[in-house]
């Protein structure tokens, strides 16, 4: 049983019988129950949010929560205000107060002003990562931020053959995380799975995968046609910290002219217009997914690798 459950229960006279049985169902198997009211499109007046706290109050309910969305910045006053004056009303029952959006975000880090016992945050689990806006799927309603965590994973890719595969090693164990190419999860080579079931079986499972592994702790190395996938894309915004190294078609020429190619998009299109294409393709979607841009032209393994170590630690997905 989660220790709480947030409801957005009827506000007016009618229609509140239900909403009743629901908390009694809830606090009966241990849980406690959040009362809340959103409105996404407006802030009330300070009195009328008083008003919609004294409804949500009058429910059996350990907590209530009122969640508003700001047209200016009197409205994030006005919303803190309200939750402050009605708090000072009924001290026993904890508040929720919130203004939603950009605006609204000096509410969500001062609630103890309005009254507020809890927010909406977002930690790392090592060094903190200051993570530009890009971590709303991953925040957490918690009263004590310190012992809630947040992980996120780490994602290298590039064009068709980066050097991230002989890289692996320079990434010990101690670090906490975990190296894993796709090919690894398979019980066959991915040239094979292509031959055997084609593209579109191949992207399906790729997905599942990138959705099972979102959770994980590890290094991941997928293949450079994840991004192609909206879903995929979505997936590492929200769950990786994601690299991108970047290179020229002629690299990737003179790469794979030195070893085997095993890479099954580009049986016969051995070439530097066939592989510039590709990578115009999918180019845009890498720079729209990334974190951090590589630029791999002219640089060693080793100097990729002190910028990797460098751009990880500083995201806190390295210890020093």
């Amino acid at each position: 049983m989660p220790d709480y459950i947030d409801l957005e229960v009827e506000t007016g006279e009618e229609g509140r019988g239900p909403w009743k049985e629901c908390i009694a169902m809830v606090q009966h198997l241990g849980g406690k129950v959040i009362a809340s009211y959103h409105d996404f499109q407006k802030t009330p007046s300070i009195e009328e949010g008083e008003e919609i706290l004294d409804r949500l109050s009058s429910y059996p309910v350990e907590v209530v929560k009122m969640a508003v969305m700001p047209r200016t910045k009197e409205d994030v006053l006005n919303a803190m205000l309200s939750g402050r004056r009605w708090k000072d009303r009924h001290g026993k029952t904890e508040l929720i107060v919130m203004s939603m959006g950009e605006m609204g975000r000096a509410s969500r880090v001062l609630g103890d002003l309005s009254g507020s016992a809890y927010s909406f945050v977002c930690r790392c689990l090592l060094p903190l990562h200051r993570d530009s806006g890009k971590s709303g799927s991953t925040s957490l309603l918690s009263g004590n931020s310190e012992e809630r965590t947040v992980w996120r994973s780490s994602v290298l890719w590039g064009a068709e053959s980066p050097p991230w595969h002989r890289e692996s090693r320079h990434f010990p164990a101690k670090n906490f995380l975990r190296w894993m190419l796709f090919w690894r999860r398979s019980s066959m080579p991915i040239f094979a799975f292509f031959h055997k079931y084609g593209e579109e079986r191949f992207r399906k499972e790729e997905a599942k995968l990138l959705h099972t592994l979102s959770s994980e702790k590890m290094i991941l190395s997928p293949g450079g046609g994840v991004v192609l996938r909206e879903e995929n894309r979505k997936q590492l915004k929200e769950h990786f910290f994601t690299i991108y190294l970047r290179v020229r078609p002629e690299t990737v020429v003179e790469r794979l002219s030195k070893g085997e190619n095993v890479r099954p998009l580009l049986q016969g299109k051995m070439n530097r217009q066939a592989i510039g294409e590709m990578m115009a393709e999918r180019s845009a979607l890498y720079e729209e997914t990334a974190d951090y841009i590589l630029d791999g032209d002219g640089k060693s393994v080793e100097d990729c690798v002190e910028e990797l170590r460098r751009v990880l630690q500083e995201n806190g997905m390295l210890l020093p």
